[in-house]
């Protein structure tokens, strides 16, 4: 079983998925996100960055796959919130 990370312990606290805006950071490693949300994949497949098939994924952040591929590290935040909230 994975050791629980930042976002585990947000949820285990009673954070729900409408407090979103605060789990997710530009910090935050892009595999730990793939391992925990995997429908998270789409996001990446959308905007055609292959994250969920990169070795790197498991230590590049959220910020530097974004810049990486041409894109702001909040606007990347944003989709993948949103692409959570979706599932509530």
């Amino acid at each position: 079983m994975p050791k629980p990370n930042r976002l585990d312990k947000k949820l285990a606290n009673g954070e729900k998925f409408g407090k979103i805006k605060e789990m997710i950071k530009p910090e935050d490693k892009v595999g730990e996100l793939l391992e925990q949300y995997p429908k998270l994949k789409k996001v990446f497949r959308k905007l055609k960055m292959d994250c969920p098939h990169c070795k790197g994924a498991k230590s590049e952040s959220i910020a530097y796959v974004a810049r990486m591929y041409g894109k702001t590290p909040d606007a990347l935040v944003k989709l993948l919130e949103a692409e959570l909230k979706k599932g509530k």
